[in-house]
């Protein structure tokens, strides 16, 4: 386990967001101890936006130390997770005051929440929300919002049947997916498990090409064709995008892989 200490003699020269950073980017397990007695709870008015509870940290430790009170329940107590980092949309007004994360769920899990009884308040949050970000489709039709999270029906579930292999990745060190964990057979053709996405803000990598005759990604063609009654024109690009995966170097004997703002959420759902 390693322990990383940041500590200032004097005021804000970005130990809190430096300690921040290192929290977002770990590949592992990590906690953040803001051990300021007297901090302005940066985390909680930055980062989190003010959209968690305040009251929270190392005085309460403090409390429960002079009172005998066990520490490991106090501990508990003043725990608060840290979500994915929060997306943000061209446009939108209150991505610095509201921050969002998105959920990508099937079809029958999308149904599952509209059968709640308040889902039409979460479609007219959605509505609201997008007239402060331009009206940005993603907030229309299909979507509710829900506490900061965004959920959107995908096109395409992502399904395991019974039998089938709950592919994930159990290791920090390859890519490789375990198919050791089943979806159980009395499943049947009844039920199945879907998987849905909860995505903050992404990592993009964005490449370009050069074409060989123009010497830049775009380049540009014209053919007559049928004895020069008719002219071919192509216009094109050299580019791809790709979402990054990290491969991290922390000095051990292998990197380690990690991604950027993903979590999945796996349910059983009744597809007959």
């Amino acid at each position: 386990m390693s322990v990383v200490v940041l500590a200032s003699a004097s005021g804000a020269p970005g130990a809190t967001t430096t300690a921040l950073g290192l929290t977002l980017a770990w590949p592992r397990d990590v906690v953040l101890v803001d051990a300021d007695r007297s901090a302005p709870h940066a985390v909680l008015a930055g980062y989190l936006s003010g959209q968690a509870p305040h009251g929270l940290g190392v005085q309460g430790l403090l409390q429960a130390h002079r009172e005998r009170r066990s520490l490991r329940e106090a501990l508990h107590a003043n725990e608060l997770p840290l979500p994915p980092p929060p997306v943000r949309f061209e446009g939108d007004q209150m991505s610095q005051d509201a921050p969002m994360r998105v959920l990508l769920c099937s079809s029958e899990q999308y149904t599952s929440l509209v059968r709640s009884t308040n889902f039409r308040t979460l479609q007219a949050n959605a509505m609201a929300r997008s007239n402060m970000a331009k009206q940005n489709p993603l907030f229309m039709g299909e979507a509710g919002l829900w506490n900061g999270i965004l959920i959107v029906k995908m096109p395409k579930p992502i399904r395991f049947f019974a039998g089938d292999s709950l592919r994930w990745c159990p290791s920090t060190t390859s890519n490789a997916e375990t198919s050791t964990d089943l979806v159980p057979a009395a499943f049947g053709t009844g039920f199945a498990v879907d998987r849905a996405l909860l995505l903050g803000g992404q990592a993009l990598a964005q490449a370009y090409g050069k074409f060989r005759q123009s010497q830049g990604s775009y380049f540009f063609s014209e053919k007559e064709l049928d004895h020069g009654d008719k002219l071919e024109i192509l216009l094109g690009m050299i580019a791809g995008t790709s979402k990054i995966q990290f491969l991290i170097d922390h000095g051990g004997v292998a990197k380690e892989y990690t991604d950027f703002g993903v979590m999945a959420v796996d349910t059983a759902v009744a597809i007959a």
